[in-house]
């Protein structure tokens, strides 16, 4: 009896629904959010991490970090606890019946669930969203249920159950003290099973706490850490410079001791405020502003302090040291106390929408453990006293505040009727007045004193600055896109036809499963393509491009490995028009041959005796148009090659201001030969230098000529032996589809693959054999 087709092709059936379950996924197949346009929300400039990006690549990476997924599905069921009752599961329930008025569940997009938490965050404090579905930690740690009053497996948590949950936090007072001992002993520790969860959601929720910081609510020094290190930072530089008189230094003058004293006046009364158990920005500033101005009298008093020591021709080395370093040091404190007013309103992790003005942001010699931006985050920028922004243009920070205000207004107004078209108008009024505040503070950026390299000051100027219209549209195109879920998606399918080849309809399926294996490679090529377009650097500088260009290359050579029957005479006969002529051709063979490299290759031939040379065989063999040709085609060669010698040899790229190749071997400073590991860097990169500069021209010419001469072998010669040929060798397609579809599946789901577009190590930039190696060792 004939079975059902999809009885004898189970996996067909398995892989049809997983190809349908990755659809849902592309652009477009999820659902969207509010019935509001984020569009100029989204694009936003911000800076994170080291680079501009536009707003949702920030937002959906914060979202996936908090809430499991960049655009979770959130819905209302989840706020009450097992028991049912208490002031949690009502504020809960009306919570939801502002954020679901409906009562159903929908999809999050991450750019306005960034601007709700932003806004409401009062509201969201009793909203399940942070990822939270493991069992043991949802029914033992959290003492909630594992689903919904619909039935539903109940995937997050609130800010206010997480907080209500003794039995979550006893178990992170264990992990931490478990961490500190192992710390202590020496060890590694690790977190596995339920431990594992309980940190995920910790940081999920810290994160979502700095991210919602508001310097207006009352906060403690556990809530802002980053302001409390900064004040132990700044009592500790206190206490170094403090004045005293000693062997080595007479007493200080006067007013040397008195501005000390108010410095010490100035802390004890900000540390009053402090030590409460809970204060506001508005109560701390003033004090944070009496503190700065104190210890910058007092820095101004130890440099005059300091030119007077070195002034006095009767100090000794000893004495000119300690003023020196103790005026360094009051310079220090200085900085330390404009830092700590900053951190009453910036705890770190923000979202950050203008340049600011501290010049030490600007420093490219700042310790990589300082924390600097130099962008202003939006507490900052809209909360932040007058003293802090007093610098920045006051009208254009004014508008930037009235619209942001208007756009929180029109946002939470839900059952307005014109709340879409308020709400764009509120955000194209947001986005221009946030562009005329980052263009009107550049004048001001550029006049800041910045220590340092005036060339690296420039190019930290550059990258920080506020970017033009339109500058994020690739990376927007990018994140719509998605094009690594494409690829995988698309690998699979043609992994599918070509298994399917050997079955069913199979040259039609096969051709398609070659023709889908192109056009899988083709989306990876384009995605990297971006990739490096958005960076400004080659997309293989981690892991997850790394597998990524694993999976297009294993594919590729696939493809090339069995259409090779079909390309191959076109693609010999371009590149023999790419060749030296004859008569240049025969003078290297001569001189190659004279030095002993090579070898006399002789063969018999119709019209030749059996000795004649080999160059004379070329010279009779080479037809008079491809000789034309090739003579026609060597004065752009030759262009070409000159043009690489100079712009490899001696166009200085990047930072460190060298040419790719030396054409003579590095000295180190001080030395007056080369050091036998210069040498060989010297002739490995000569060894690389010669092909390269022969072998592009001829590369770039012979694909372009290749384009002609296929079609014109395949009209003469005919195609339908080299087509079998290709068919016989399906096996290649099918091993190449399905080992680039495991790849790349593998690069876009694993975890621990950041796919995230982020910025280069500095250690990384301009490193052009960096490139190289890595993409020749990944392609081998």
């Amino acid at each position: 009896m004939t079975q059902p087709q999809e009885q004898r092709f189970p996996l067909l059936r398995a892989a049809a629904w997983f190809v349908l379950a990755g659809v849902v996924l592309l652009p477009g197949g999820a659902a969207r959010g509010a019935d509001l346009d984020f569009s100029n929300w989204r694009a936003l400039p911000v800076f994170d991490r080291g680079r501009r990006k536009p707003l949702e690549s920030f937002a959906n990476v914060m979202v996936r970090e908090i809430s499991g997924q960049s655009n979770p599905v959130l819905g209302p069921g989840g706020a009450s606890p097992r028991s049912g009752g208490g002031l949690t599961a009502q504020a809960g329930r009306a919570a939801e019946e502002v954020i679901f008025p409906d009562g159903r569940s929908r999809r999050f997009t991450a750019p306005e669930l960034l601007l709700s938490w932003l806004i409401e965050p009062e509201v969201w404090e009793y909203v399940p969203f942070l990822a939270a579905r493991h069992e043991e930690l949802r029914t033992d740690l959290l003492d909630l249920p594992l689903r919904g009053r619909n039935g539903g497996r109940l995937k997050h948590v609130s800010p206010a159950q997480l907080v209500e949950a003794e039995g979550f936090r006893r178990r992170l007072r264990e992990l931490s003290e478990a961490q500190s001992r192992a710390r202590q002993e020496g060890r590694d520790f690790s977190m596995v099973g339920v431990d594992r969860h309980v940190n995920q959601l910790y940081q999920a929720y810290a994160l979502y706490r700095l991210l919602t910081y508001n310097p207006a609510a009352e906060v403690d020094v556990e809530t802002n850490r980053r302001f409390g290190d900064k004040l132990i930072e700044v009592h500790n530089l206190w206490v170094e410079v403090a004045p005293r008189s000693g062997h080595h230094e007479p007493e200080p003058p006067p007013e040397v001791v008195e501005s000390h004293q108010a410095v010490r006046a100035a802390f004890e009364q900000l540390a009053q405020v402090v030590h409460a158990e809970t204060f506001t920005a508005a109560e701390a500033d003033p004090l944070v502003v009496a503190f700065r101005e104190a210890c910058d009298h007092f820095a101004a008093r130890m440099e005059e302090h300091r030119r007077e020591v070195f002034a006095d021709s009767r100090a000794d080395e000893a004495r000119r040291t300690i003023a020196q370093r103790r005026a360094a040091g009051a310079r220090n404190m200085a900085v330390a106390a404009e830092q700590l007013h900053r951190a009453l309103y910036d705890v770190g992790r923000a979202l950050r929408l203008v340049p600011g003005l501290d010049p030490e942001a600007l420093r490219a010699d700042r310790d990589v453990g300082d924390q600097r931006p130099p962008w202003l985050s939006v507490q900052t920028l809209i909360l932040g006293s007058d003293a802090l922004l007093a610098d920045m243009p006051q009208e254009e920070l004014g508008a930037v505040r009235e619209a942001f205000a208007r756009v929180g207004t029109v946002y939470t107004d839900r059952h307005h009727p014109q709340r879409r078209e308020r709400f764009s108008e509120a955000m194209d009024r947001l986005a221009a007045a946030l562009r005329g505040l980052g263009e009107a503070v550049e004048p001001i950026r550029h006049a800041l004193d910045v220590p340092g390299d005036e060339d690296d000051r420039q190019r930290l100027l550059a990258a920080t600055a506020y970017p033009p219209p339109a500058y994020h549209w690739a990376e927007l195109h990018y994140n719509w896109l998605r094009p690594f879920l494409w690829s995988w998606v698309v690998c699979l399918l043609a992994t599918v036809c070509t298994a399917v080849s050997y079955g069913l309809l199979r040259k039609m399926m096969f051709w398609l499963g070659a023709a889908t294996l192109i056009a899988a490679q083709a989306i990876i090529v384009y995605a990297l393509a971006l990739r490096t377009y958005i960076t400004g650097y080659v997309a293989v500088t981690n892991m997850f491009e790394t597998v990524v260009f694993v999976a297009f290359t294993v594919a590729l050579f696939g493809v090339w490995f069995a259409l090779l029957p079909l390309l191959w005479p076109g693609i010999v006969a371009a590149w023999r028009l790419t060749a030296l002529p004859p008569p240049i051709r025969a003078v290297f063979g001569g001189a190659w041959r004279m030095l002993g490299l090579g070898r006399r290759r002789e063969r018999a031939r119709p019209g030749t005796g059996a000795g004649a040379p080999a160059a004379a065989a070329d010279r009779s063999e080479t037809p008079p148009g491809v000789a034309l040709a090739q003579w026609l085609l060597l004065p752009p060669q030759l262009a070409m090659m000159a043009g690489l010698v100079v712009a490899l040899t001696m166009l200085p790229y990047g930072s460190g201001g060298r040419a790719v190749f030396l054409l003579l071997p590095h000295v180190d400073p001080g030395q007056s030969l080369p050091t036998g590991s210069n040498l060989l860097a010297w002739i490995t990169g000569l060894a690389v230098l010669m092909p390269t500069v022969w072998l592009t021209p001829r590369l770039l010419f012979g694909a372009v000529l290749s384009l002609g001469s296929m079609p014109r072998h395949w009209a003469r010669e005919g195609t339908s032996g080299a087509l079998e040929e290709v068919y016989s060798r399906r096996l290649l397609i099918l091993v190449g589809a399905a080992v680039g579809f495991l790849a790349a599946v593998i690069a876009y789901h694993a975890p621990i693959l950041d796919r995230d577009i982020q910025a280069l190590q500095p250690i990384l930039r301009d490193n052009f054999w960096l490139t190289m190696h890595v993409l020749s060792i990944t392609a081998s």
